[in-house]
């Protein structure tokens, strides 16, 4: 795959890109500021001061440099003061949520029944919960299942042009135990940006559940209202002992799982994995409690002393790097 490297020069900041060819002058610029909406200022070749036009073709294999422009630090402040305003207005804005819609998707079983969600973070890059991809292959033994593997290729379905359309995704790193598979595509897709320090809901406590309702019992109705986006507001309660997880108290609903778990401002904090009675109603009590309490469960078991319902989830920190 031809690609071009461009070096942003921000501030002290220096940030490494690369972008797949063909791509003019022009439509990196745009990729860039998708990226970070601060990324904006004038493209030139490595030793050259000629800004290219945005019509200019990049070259495959070249290295180009985009220094970044300020206004006397103006536009951190309006950025700043829009953070501000989101956080206190406790309301998804309209782009947000168009975003959100894109930047999930869905997976189905064999039946073409959707049975979860995930999200992506990067361009290529996205996170789903593990348990979404277990397939159970024996109706009379739950023990029986078939689990995700690495280099496994699987089918995802994302919302494009005013419909879902399936997409090819490649699973390259998984966690049984917490709880994740990520997944690359080769097709370039809207993304959310990550928050990966939770410290900031022990101010802000409240949040959003992306919910799709997958599995809203509306039987003959489904087809009517259709998939869409159905957020749940959500209030933290607690971190995990080793802070990979939080619980929250929240109105989850089946096929939430894998769902983003998003600041009102429009950035991931984590990722829904389970309702909190779901999961502890699995738990297998005649089993050996100290052999089998991982950090997920054994937090999972503690906050359901005193949560009547809610939600655990992954926090955003635990998010492999997207490469």
């Amino acid at each position: 795959m031809a690609v071009v490297r461009i070096r942003v020069v921000d501030g002290d900041r220096v940030s490494t890109e690369s972008l797949r060819t063909p791509i003019t002058a022009g439509e990196a610029r745009e990729t860039l500021q998708q990226y970070n909406r601060r990324w904006m200022g004038k493209l030139a070749a490595v030793g050259s001061e000629i800004h290219l036009g945005g019509r200019t073709d990049l070259v495959p294999g070249e290295t180009y440099i985009l220094t970044v422009t300020r206004d006397a630090g103006l536009e951190e402040k309006l950025e700043g003061l829009a953070e501000l305003v989101a956080g206190h207005a406790k309301v998804l804005l309209p782009e947000t949520i168009d975003l959100v819609k894109t930047a999930t998707c869905l997976f189905a079983d064999e039946d073409d029944q959707f049975t979860g969600l995930g999200c992506f973070y990067g361009p290529h890059w996205g996170i789903t919960c593990y348990h979404n991809l277990v397939e159970p292959l024996d109706s009379h033994d739950p023990n029986v299942v078939q689990e995700p593997s690495l280099g496994e290729e699987i089918e995802v379905y994302v919302f494009k042009q005013g419909r879902y359309q399936r997409i090819s995704v490649t699973i390259t790193e998984l966690s049984k135990e917490h709880d994740f598979v990520c997944f690359i595509t080769e097709q370039e897709q809207p993304f959310l940006q990550l928050h990966r320090d939770p410290s900031v809901l022990e101010s802000a406590r409240e949040f959003v559940l992306c919910s799709f309702h997958l599995q809203a019992g509306l039987g003959d109705l489904a087809s009517d209202f259709g998939i869409g986006l159905a957020p749940y507001r959500a209030l933290f309660l607690r971190f995990s002992k080793h802070a990979n997880h939080m619980v929250y108290d929240v109105n989850c609903a089946p096929g939430d799982s894998g769902a983003a778990l998003l600041l009102f401002e429009g950035r991931v904090i984590g990722m829904h994995q389970e309702g909190i009675n779901n999961l502890i109603g699995e738990f297998d009590p005649t089993r050996p409690m100290h052999a089998r309490l991982d950090d997920l469960t054994e937090s999972a078991l503690a906050a359901a002393r005193s949560v009547g319902q809610g939600g655990l989830g992954l926090l955003a920190r635990c998010f492999p790097q997207a490469v």
